[in-house]
């Protein structure tokens, strides 16, 4: 029999870990998640902003692409935009608290890139097993997987990909070298997909997840 877990608690883990995993891996030193590393190499680029703020500015011209994508508007697009600001001012929290240098020790380094990986797969997993919109990153995803019927865990991976081939192109053009690009950028893009595909089929036949307050009908 499957356990009933809250849509709610699963956006409010999400806001916590997803940018939980964006700041282990930046102090891990080895890559940001590609996804994020537009956004990271704006911050890097722009001084007087920081990594969460680059995030949410990088998600505004997204969605806007995406409305593009889906041709549509929908109110609770504008809900994903806000679940993005959420992540961005949490990340620079996370940073904040993590202030440390980049390891010297190369075992610490590589726990706090695989903690990282960990707890973004979690954190994106949790968004897309609740009905409050996810950021724009993770309603791109879900939102080209049901408008054409692809499995979700493989439009995440060409998502990812694609999104490390922007991150290699603005590092030249910005730094003209593969500035912020690591082997947790390269990781990140190969399992982040089917690691993500994985876990959601493991809670799903384990966790029947509903709503614990009435869905909107605009939500839904």
């Amino acid at each position: 029999m499957k356990r009933s877990f809250y849509s709610e608690l699963a956006y409010v883990l999400g806001e916590i870990t997803l940018p939980l995993g964006a700041a282990l891996m930046t102090r891990a030193g080895f890559g940001v998640n590609m996804v994020i590393m537009p956004a990271y190499l704006i911050s890097e680029k722009v001084d007087f902003i920081s990594f969460g703020m680059a995030a949410y500015l990088f998600q505004a011209i997204l969605l806007a692409v995406f409305c593009l994508v889906m041709r549509r508007f929908r109110v609770k697009y504008l809900i994903s935009f806000a679940t993005a600001f959420i992540y961005g001012n949490i990340l620079d929290l996370w940073l904040f608290i993590l202030s440390f240098d980049t390891p010297s020790s190369i075992p610490l380094r590589v726990a706090l890139m695989i903690a990282g990986i960990i707890c973004t797969v979690f954190g994106v997993t949790m968004f897309l097993k609740s009905y409050i919109p996810p950021e724009v990153y993770e309603l791109f995803v879900q939102g080209i997987s049901e408008k054409y019927g692809f499995e979700m865990g493989k439009v995440k991976w060409v998502y990812d990909l694609v999104s490390l081939a922007l991150s290699i192109g603005m590092s030249f053009l910005f730094f003209g070298s593969l500035y912020g690009v690591g082997v947790g950028t390269v990781l990140s893009a190969l399992v982040n997909g089917p690691l993500i595909s994985a876990f959601s089929k493991f809670l799903d036949r384990r966790f029947r997840f509903k709503p614990a307050l009435r869905v909107p009908k605009w939500l839904a």
